[in-house]
């Protein structure tokens, strides 16, 4: 059987708290990780998260990739170096 994630268990493997996943399942956000219900029990298909992580991914151009590392969710600089 694949792995399935509880929401915690997605929560910590993504940096998004578990409220902003509940969020998105209630809106229907159209960003929002796919899910199964089972009964009152939500889970997520390691698999299928995948996916949708790869789905998400934004290339940038050379021009920014260039101009020095990563950062992080915040706008932060982070394991690029100081900023």
């Amino acid at each position: 059987m694949e792995t399935l994630l509880t929401e915690k268990q997605l929560a910590e493997k993504t940096g998004f708290s578990v409220r902003t996943l509940q969020t998105w399942r209630y809106e229907g956000a159209d960003h929002a990780p796919p899910y199964h219900k089972i009964g009152a029990a939500v889970r997520y298909r390691l698999s299928e998260v995948e996916t949708w992580l790869d789905r998400m991914e934004v290339r940038t151009s050379t021009s920014e990739s260039e101009s020095g590392g990563l950062h992080d969710a915040d706008g932060a600089h982070g394991a690029g170096g100081a900023s």
